[in-house]
């Protein structure tokens, strides 16, 4: 997620430098084309996270076994795939560079404009193959929460973790991103003109709030099992107190 947060710094700190230093505007443009192109990469693996990490509960709830003897291969997979995506975006936003007039400081305007729909109909795309994935999490989450397994408190928060991921990714995600694809290509309005790059920033508060909810949850979750290892091998016992 680093890049996702690191990469809009520039491009939007570039939309300025045109009217703060006139004269670097032809040095801006490649920096405006270089941001934005990691950023817009980036954004593509975006939706393929979210699918591979709901995927990943579903398969811990519904094959326990066989996942924890899969996982490792499963990451590797997923890293993999992400990472080719990454990697082939990349590399047509190369092939599709063009050049853009001397006061355009988007970075549309860097690209073709086939390259902006692919983008932007991909992006949808993945939206839309996401809802299903997460009915289905969301689906297994209640049986699992009814059963047994919930005795299993270290499965249980990272299922919660990922709810709650689920939940925001459909608030500042997957509905901004498919409402934008019909009111752009089916109304022919453009909201972007009048809020400026509202899914951007709607999608850089979705990817900040998971860091909050990952680091605050998943650390507290990790605490105490390391205050009782401490305390296992500091006493040399095998039975710790409760905490």
């Amino acid at each position: 997620m680093t890049p996702i947060f690191v990469c809009p710094v520039s491009p939007i700190s570039a939309y300025f430098f045109p009217f703060v230093f006139p004269s670097t505007i032809e040095v801006n443009h490649n920096l405006i084309y270089w941001s934005g192109i990691w950023y817009a990469s980036s954004i593509m693996t975006t939706g393929l996270a979210d699918m591979f990490n709901t995927i990943d509960r579903v398969l811990a709830i519904s094959y326990p076994v066989r996942y924890a003897a899969q996982k490792k291969r499963f990451v590797l997979v997923a890293f993999a795939s992400i990472s080719a995506v990454f990697g082939f975006v990349f590399f047509l936003m190369l092939v599709e560079r063009i050049e853009p007039g001397r006061y355009d400081v988007m970075f549309g305007r860097h690209i073709t404009y086939r390259m902006s729909s692919m983008i932007m109909m991909v992006n949808a795309g993945v939206a839309l193959f996401n809802v299903p994935v997460a009915v289905v999490f969301f689906c297994k989450l209640r049986k699992f929460n009814k059963s047994l397994l919930r005795s299993n408190k270290s499965a249980s928060t990272a299922n919660m973790v990922v709810l709650h991921q689920m939940i925001l990714s459909i608030v500042f995600w997957i509905v901004p991103t498919i409402g934008n694809i019909i009111a752009l290509y089916v109304f022919k309005v453009n909201f972007s003109v009048a809020l400026g790059p509202y899914i951007v920033t709607l999608l850089m508060t979705y990817l900040m709030a998971c860091s909050i909810m990952y680091r605050r949850k998943l650390v507290r979750h990790r605490k105490p099992h390391a205050v009782q290892s401490l305390w296992l091998k500091a006493t040399g016992r095998n039975v710790a107190p409760s905490l």
